[in-house]
């Protein structure tokens, strides 16, 4: 039991039990201030604890993350089917072709978009976008749609 305190802290301050008495977090943000250095920083836990099934272990732990929850709970699932696919792992056919012309770009504006004036600060990155656009940027974000779309059944 201590373990399993260690790592969720206590039942009403840190998380409530659902229905089938898995652990979900109340408050990630507070949780990362009150606790979470315990199990973190000095590695006193190993393991989150054993849930009775994989989904309520996905579903703890896509809990602390609750921005992310659908994305951590994917990627969980689609790791046991052998079917994960992290978008860095594709470059689509335009991607190759374009990519040096769109860094250059990212390059040159980016630096001016971080040292310019508050005031000038939105027309540069108007124009860096335009510019990038031109370079293909549009057809890049369409082929990388479409083949995520086919990969995730969108």
């Amino acid at each position: 039991m201590r373990k399993f305190s260690f790592y969720h802290g206590f039942e009403g301050e840190h998380y409530e039990l659902d229905e089938f008495g898995a652990p979900i977090v109340k408050d990630s943000a507070y949780n990362a201030k009150d606790k979470d250095w315990i199990r973190h920083d000095m590695f006193l836990v190993g393991n989150q604890g054993y849930f009775a099934t994989v989904e309520d272990f996905n579903k703890v732990t896509a809990a602390e993350n609750p921005t992310y929850y659908d994305d951590v709970v994917r990627n969980y699932e689609n790791s046991l089917a052998g079917t994960i696919v992290n978008n860095t792992y594709f470059t689509s056919p335009l991607e190759t072709e374009t990519k040096d012309d769109i860094l250059l770009l990212r390059s040159e504006y980016q630096v001016q978009c971080i040292t310019a004036k508050p005031e000038e600060m939105d027309a540069i990155y108007d124009e860096w976008i335009a510019e990038a656009k031109k370079a293909g940027l549009d057809d890049v974000i369409a082929e990388r749609t479409a083949y995520f779309d086919v990969v995730y059944g969108n």
